[in-house]
Parts: C-alpha cells; structure tokens; sequence
C-alpha cells in the first residue's frame, strides 16, 4: 500500500505576520480565485498515486474539514483522504 502524508496543523504564525487572528487564513487551502486553486489540491493532485492520502490538521481544523468535503475535490481522490487532528498544533505546529 502507498501512503502519502501532508501536514497542515499549524498555525502559520510566519504568513500570518501583520494580520490580526480575525483575518488570518489557513494557508494550505487559500485562495483568491477558485477553489482548485489553492496549496492543498495540488498536493493532493501530486499524491494521486498514493492508495491512502493522510492529512493532518489542527489549527482551523473545520475550515481544512470543511474545504476537503466541499466537492472541489474530485470523489476518487476524496475517498483515499484520512483526516487527523492533531490537537497539539499549537505546540508541535505540523510535527
């Protein structure tokens, strides 16, 4: 079996510099245009090869939750997701 592992737990403190927490965004799944646009779905498009794609998220964890099951995913590639949360984002960032 092929696993691929993408990590998105953390807070982004580093992109986030300047931005008050209302308006900061979880990174991997920013976009300014449409929603195949962004980080995450072309890593996941990358990891199309894999049998089983394990995200890992933790901070805005149902933004990364709700991004995965909003139908801009493909149902294949969407079928392979396992979706962790790590609740130790704040300390361990994505590690």
């Amino acid at each position: 079996m092929r696993v691929a592992i993408i990590t998105a737990a953390g807070v982004s403190s580093r992109f986030n510099e300047g931005f008050s927490e209302a308006e900061s965004v979880l990174k991997v799944i920013y976009s300014s245009g449409e929603g195949h646009e962004t980080l995450l779905y072309h890593l996941l498009e990358k990891c199309e090869f894999a049998d089983r794609i394990i995200v890992v998220g933790g901070y805005r964890y149902d933004e990364l939750e709700g991004y995965i099951n909003s139908g801009v995913i493909s149902d294949e590639l969407r079928e392979k997701i396992c979706l962790i949360y790590n609740k130790h984002f704040r300390d361990y960032a994505s590690g």
